[in-house]
């Protein structure tokens, strides 16, 4: 298999600047993926998963967010240094983007199948009526029944999964170099969440198509991912190939999410929850952004943040304890 990287983010840096203060969501972010290959980001609410992906496209509302510093390739192309006229080639045909929250991703005031025509039409180049079919045909690849009587209905509609499956049809069918997919399936039953997936196993195969999968369900991750980095308060504290961490992880928060899935409690206990909440991008402590929730740290964990560092066969992990460094 071709493993060209397709993204490569290198030490990301976006803020808030805001009246409270500088909001660091996105702080040194470094990851790749590569041509046929998926990466898999998890991680809390609030830890940056999210706004490192709507950086990947320049989509940061500004006011009040910035990208301050380093550097995103995307398909040999540097995203940061792009004119804006330039972006709209990208967005969507070089870079497709299945966003989070369907009931605000659609214009209220088009029908659905105007707004995939459209698309379709934009970064294919095709004609209307075979941009009509292409549109169709995806929708019924979602699991959108009727699909083509639905092509004349607005958003509203429709339902939330209906939506959902609609933003997803409109990334699909443009066969994007990369697919970033931000909690694709959290909208859907799971018969549905099973096909939605499949279809973009079958598309990567044919394709070649990169995906960054944003999702809270490990689950998936296990499914899809090749390759998986745990994101905590604006920054990566563990990566590694999808096997290495769900057999070998090593940082105490990976190990929390873990423990907190349903499967792993005894029938009758009470469920796993990770102490404490994220601290805020406000007021990052100059220290390992985990030690106030995590049950192994020690004093050098409240005084230094540790590096991200090789753990061996490709796994990293920024842990005093865990990854050596301590002494």
């Amino acid at each position: 298999m071709i493993v060209d990287e397709i993204l490569k983010i290198e030490d990301l840096r976006t803020h808030f600047f805001t009246d409270e203060g500088i909001a660091r969501a996105v702080d040194g972010v470094s990851l790749s993926v590569k041509k046929g290959r998926t990466l898999g980001l998890v991680g809390e609410s609030g830890c940056g998963k999210s706004m490192t992906a709507l950086s990947v496209l320049r989509l940061v509302p500004s006011p009040p967010g910035r990208i301050v510093g380093g550097r995103i390739t995307l398909a040999g192309e540097n995203v940061l240094s792009l004119p804006e006229i330039h972006m709209r080639s990208v967005r969507g045909k070089l870079a497709s983007m299945i966003f989070q929250e369907p009931m605000t991703s659609l214009n209220p005031v088009f029908t659905v199948g105007n707004q995939v025509v459209e698309a379709v039409r934009i970064h294919t180049g095709a004609g209307r009526a075979e941009a009509t079919r292409t549109a169709v045909e995806y929708l019924a690849k979602v699991g959108i029944p009727a699909a083509h009587e639905r092509m004349s209905q607005y958003p509203h509609q429709l339902s939330g999964g209906m939506k959902q499956r609609v933003m997803i049809a409109m990334a699909l069918c443009l066969r994007p170099a990369l697919l970033i997919a931000d909690e694709p399936t959290t909208a859907l039953d799971v018969t549905i969440q099973a096909g939605i997936l499949r279809l973009m196993k079958e598309m990567q195969a044919e394709t070649g198509t990169a995906i960054l999968l944003i999702t809270h369900d490990l689950g998936v991750i296990a499914e899809m991912a090749d390759e998986v980095a745990v994101m905590y308060a604006g920054k990566i504290v563990e990566s590694g190939t999808s096997e290495v961490i769900f057999a070998d992880f090593c940082h105490p928060y990976t190990e929390g999410l873990f423990k907190s899935l349903p499967g792993r409690t005894p029938r009758g206990r009470k469920l796993y929850t990770i102490a404490g909440t994220v601290p805020s991008a406000l007021a990052f402590p100059d220290a390992c952004r985990f030690h106030t929730r995590c049950p192994l740290a020690m004093e050098l964990c409240r005084t230094k943040e540790p590096p991200l560092v090789d753990a061996g066969g490709g796994h990293r992990c920024a842990c005093w304890v865990r990854c050596g460094g301590a002494a």
